[in-house]
C-alpha cells in the first residue's frame, strides 16, 4: 500500500484504510513516541504526523538524553507544548539507559493516566523499552535508513531488525525503505512524506514580498 501524506491526512483515516481496528488508534488513545529527533528542532515528518494525532489523543514525545547536572540525574525534563504534546527529555547516563528510562517513565504514565499506550518508534534504539512498558500496540515509522548515517550506534541494525519483526505495523518514508523493510514484516506500508500545502500556499498571497535574489526567476516558482 502506498499513500501520500498531505496536510489533510490523519493517521486515524490512514489506519482505517489499512484495516487496523479504529479502537486501537482512534480518539482518546494514549501514544508514547520515541524519537531520535528533538521536537523543537526542524519541523518535519514526526512533527507533522504526531501533531495531528495529538488533536484527538494523549501524546508523550520522548527524546534522547540531554546534558544534566549531578542532582538532576535520573529525571526527565518535562515540557507541555501548546498542541497538548508532553515532551520528555531524559537526564540519564547511557549505561542502563532503557531500564532507567522505563523506571522513571512509569510514574509519569500513571500521573498522566497514559495506561496501556501505543508505543510509536522513530528510532529502533528505544526498542527494548517495550519489554518494560505494558502497551497495546507497537508502531515503527521508518523515515530514514538510519544505519546509513555516519557513525550509527553498533546496536542499531540488531534493534531495528527486532523492532521490524515485532511491530504491529510499519510505515516507511519512501519506496526503497518499503522494499527493504517488507522482508521482515507482513504489515509494512509505504507512506511517503509530502509538503505542507497550507504552509507553502502562503507564498501565493499578494502581500508576500518576493526576495531580491529570486525576483527574476520565471514564474510559477
Amino acid at each position: 500500500v502506498i499513500l501520500l501524506l498531505s496536510s489533510k491526512s490523519t493517521l486515524g483515516l490512514l489506519l482505517y484504510l489499512l484495516f487496523i481496528p479504529m479502537q486501537a488508534l482512534g480518539n482518546n488513545s494514549n501514544i508514547i513516541v520515541f524519537s531520535h529527533l528533538r521536537w523543537d528542532f526542524v519541523w518535519q515528518r514526526p512533527q507533522h504526523i504526531i501533531s495531528r494525532l495529538a488533536k484527538n489523543n494523549n501524546v508523550f514525545f520522548v527524546e534522547e538524553p540531554i546534558p544534566y547536572s549531578p542532582e538532576e540525574e535520573g529525571t526527565y525534563n518535562i515540557s507541555e507544548k501548546d498542541n497538548g504534546i508532553v515532551v520528555l527529555q531524559p537526564r540519564m547516563d547511557q549505561k542502563n539507559l532503557i531500564v532507567n528510562m522505563a523506571r522513571e517513565l512509569k510514574p509519569l504514565i500513571a500521573s498522566y493516566e497514559m495506561e496501556d499506550p501505543i508505543l510509536w518508534f522513530y528510532s529502533p534504539m528505544f526498542k527494548q523499552i517495550s519489554k518494560h512498558i505494558p502497551h497495546s500496540m507497537k508502531i515503527y515509522d521508518c523515515m530514514d535508513q538510519l544505519s546509513a548515517f555516519k557513525n550509527p550506534p553498533p546496536a542499531l541494525l540488531k534493534n531495528e531488525r527486532e523492532l521490524l519483526l515485532d511491530a504491529d505495523i510499519v510505515f516507511t518514508g519512501g519506496k526503497s525503505l518499503y522494499e527493504d523493510k517488507m522482508t521482515y514484516n507482513r504489515n509494512v506500508h509505504c507512506f511517503p512524506s509530502s509538503v505542507d500545502r497550507k504552509h507553502f500556499a502562503k507564498a501565493l498571497r499578494k502581500d508576500i514580498q518576493v526576495p531580491e535574489d529570486i525576483k527574476k526567476i520565471a514564474h510559477p516558482i
